[in-house]
């Protein structure tokens, strides 16, 4: 489990799988969330609907009114970069997630 240290908030998380596709899931501010990195990209979902999987939101459009959604590339287009991305940098766009969600959403 790990705990986003200095934020008045509580972020917690572990990951489900190291790689291919490295996976992690845990709650920030209390909504579960799901985190994947495969082949050159990774995903952030996080469910404000009560009862609702984050896994069901699979992109920016899927989370309107129901949550909240973050992509991003890593590594070259094509490559399967993601999918073994060190846990270490997985933490770290976990946490840039939760920063990004915290502040679009005040």
């Amino acid at each position: 489990m790990t705990r986003c240290a200095g934020e008045p908030t509580m972020l917690d998380y572990h990951f489900t799988c190291d790689s291919a596709p490295v996976q992690g899931e845990g709650t920030l501010n209390g909504h579960p969330f799901y985190f994947r990195a495969r082949g050159d990209h990774w995903t952030f979902s996080l469910a404000e609907e009560p009862g609702l999987d984050p896994v069901f939101i699979d992109s920016a459009e899927s989370a309107l009114g129901r949550g909240y959604y973050l992509e991003g590339q890593y590594g070259a287009p094509g490559s399967f970069a993601a999918s073994y991305l060190p846990l270490a940098e997985a933490r770290m766009l976990i946490d840039e997630c939760a920063r990004r969600y915290r502040a679009d959403r005040g």
